[in-house]
């Protein structure tokens, strides 16, 4: 298989810039109108720090949210997502968007512990469980991080219940001998340890998955074999391919009300 054509997503998507610059245009205007608090650092990195959006109207009986944006690690930053909190915000969630250094400054195992370092001060403001989003390569860490035991990091063992990965990769070994992994600097050894697909599979919570349906072999194939894995391993695990969506595009379905992706995820976090 030509795993550059089918990871290399500015390949698969010729209007990707016209798509981020959407995103940036939206993202600033939510931060005009959101109720929020902006750069709350988390660490002494010039990246460490976290965006807080305020849910409207909310009595706190609902879960927070942690939103884990992608980039494969080396592109992009949490401000450029913003808007992804409308769609929780009206509905009363709180959602938290952090940011992370990149790679090759510095390993995805590094990026890895900033997020746990995130996860850490959303139970030190909220005290209670979270649901954990993520996009691309948040959507790994989203996967990951249901499969964590968190009192290794002081933290509740059911902290995280639910995690919902969209467009996540749960399979690292195809991006070796891509042109993205010269940034990230894999080998077979260090893609298998990342990957959660070869990892143990958790026992138990909710692992709900989507993927656009215009996606690439791989994405839409370690999609549905996480979902039957983490199933069969006690999960409760679902799985969507929404019709016209690219891996970029995808991401609309948090922003509109009508669809059921959100719909979904508001009932994660007890809505």
């Amino acid at each position: 298989m030509d795993y550059e054509s089918q990871i290399n997503i500015a390949l698969r998507i010729p209007d990707r810039e016209a798509v981020v610059a959407g995103w940036h245009r939206d993202a600033a205007a939510y931060r005009q109108a959101a109720r929020a608090e902006l750069g709350i650092p988390y660490g002494p990195g010039a990246r460490q720090y976290l965006d807080i959006f305020h849910g409207e109207g909310g009595d706190g009986s609902l879960a927070p949210v942690v939103l884990i944006h992608g980039g494969y690690w080396q592109r992009y930053d949490c401000r450029a997502f913003s808007h992804l909190a409308s769609g929780l915000n009206r509905r009363g969630i709180d959602v938290m968007m952090p940011n992370y250094t990149l790679a090759p400054e510095v390993l995805i195992e590094d990026i890895y512990r900033e997020m746990c370092t995130v996860m850490a001060r959303a139970y030190e403001r909220w005290r209670r469980p979270v649901v954990i989003v993520g996009h691309s390569a948040g959507g790994n860490f989203a996967a990951r991080m249901l499969a964590e035991d968190w009192t290794t990091h002081g933290l509740p063992r059911d902290f995280v219940r639910s995690a919902f990965s969209i467009s996540g990769i749960y399979d690292l070994r195809p991006v070796i001998d891509t042109t993205i992994n010269g940034a990230l600097a894999l080998d077979e050894a260090r893609a298998a340890a990342l990957s959660p697909l070869l990892q143990t599979s958790p026992k138990s919570g909710i692992l709900d998955t989507i993927v656009g349906a215009l996606e690439s072999e791989v994405y839409l194939t370690q999609a549905d074999e996480i979902v039957r894995a983490w199933g069969e391993s006690g999960v409760q695990t679902s799985g969507a391919h929404i019709a016209g969506a690219n891996h970029l595009t995808v991401l609309a379905e948090l922003t509109d009300p009508r669809s059921p992706t959100l719909r979904t995820l508001i009932a994660r976090a007890g809505g």
